[in-house]
């Protein structure tokens, strides 16, 4: 054991700043990136956490971007889970139950596919390049513009 090195180095672990250097960071990150994405967003209210969380946003690839979107999209839209149960539209309250989490999964599965597809084309163009961030920032506001603007508004 080399006692020169910090203690939890001893044990064969990274240095932060490795994680913060390396090509993909560490799905944790991703996943917890998106979560304070998702605590961001009202009812919470806490707009300065969304800058934070998009830093790693920018180094993720498909994958990572895929857990940064679900996590995001989850947390946020957590007031889902809160329509249980839905008697007041007539649904039974044992199918009540299953189509809230279906629904409220089904919208993470698509900001998980939106955000890895996004992070996919971020990484091909090259994230260094100012051409592709202004690029990746215009086509973020515009998948958010058909969002809002389309029959499901309530999802993004």
């Amino acid at each position: 054991m080399r006692h020169d090195l910090p203690l939890g180095l001893r044990h064969g672990g990274r240095p932060l700043k490795s994680w913060l250097t390396t090509a993909e960071p560490p799905w944790w990150l991703a996943f917890l990136a998106g979560g304070l994405a998702g605590l961001a967003l009202p009812p919470l209210g806490w707009p300065w956490l969304l800058w934070i969380a998009l830093v790693p946003l920018w180094r993720l690839s498909w994958r990572g971007g895929a857990v940064w979107g679900a996590a995001a999209v989850l947390v946020s839209h957590r007031w889902l889970l809160a329509l249980h149960p839905l008697d007041w539209l007539g649904v039974p309250g044992l199918l009540s139950a299953p189509l809230v989490i279906g629904l409220w999964l089904i919208c993470g599965v698509a900001a998980a596919l939106l955000v890895g597809l996004w992070c996919a084309l971020v990484q091909r163009a090259g994230p260094a390049r100012l051409s592709t961030a202004l690029s990746a920032a215009w086509l973020w506001a515009f998948a958010e513009l058909l969002l809002a603007k389309g029959p499901l508004f309530w999802i993004g």
